[in-house]
């Protein structure tokens, strides 16, 4: 059995002129919720601590887990950048607009569009299955990174398991929340809350 657990980014400052949303740092909300989660993580044997290389989800990762920034595996797929006009800014203007932002995949998935936050994904899922493979498929991977997208990369590692890519399609995560995918070798088993 091994285990990916996916989670959101702690809160993080307002957008303000000037400082781009990849270099967004946490609010001081942000940095004590991110610290609590250090108590779900210490008893774990994590081999694997990935992240968006978004400022918010590197500093959350290390706030929780106690590594150095440094010993973070950052993965740049994991950031639907905004500016980088393909992806990226298609899902920042969904994201955007009225009725969407963070809402589950299945609503992003049956508006006009949408397809494009699974097109992304299957990308981001490479690059982690990837990092994975290059650290020998350790037990425990932790994942940091962004609503919604986590969500989607999610489905796509669970593709095998029709009622998990639903129940996937359907969270909602805020900040600092996440969901571990617990693995019989290489098929998902199992979706559990953190």
């Amino acid at each position: 059995m091994h285990k990916t657990i996916y989670i959101r980014h702690a809160k993080s400052k307002e957008a303000a002129e000037g400082v781009r949303d990849i270099d967004r740092q946490l609010s001081n909300e942000g940095t004590r919720s991110a610290q609590a989660l250090r108590d779900k993580f210490e008893k774990m044997n994590i081999g694997l601590v990935l992240s968006s290389p978004a400022a918010r989800s590197v500093m959350t990762a290390s706030l929780a887990t106690g590594l150095q920034t440094h010993r973070i595996h950052v993965v740049p797929e994991l950031y639907a950048a905004p500016d980088d006009a393909a992806a990226g800014s298609q899902i920042n203007e969904l994201f955007a607009r009225q009725g969407l932002g963070n809402v589950p995949v299945s609503t992003y998935l049956n508006t006009s569009g949408g397809d494009v936050l699974m097109q992304w994904a299957e990308k981001a899922k490479h690059a982690c299955a990837a990092a994975a493979h290059a650290a020998k498929f350790p037990d425990i991977v932790l994942i940091f990174g962004h609503a919604v997208c986590l969500q989607a990369v999610a489905m796509y590692e669970c593709e095998s398991s029709v009622p998990l890519v639903g129940k996937l399609a359907g969270i909602v995560l805020n900040e600092c929340e996440g969901f571990a995918v617990k693995y019989d070798y290489t098929w998902a088993k199992e979706i559990t809350m953190l």
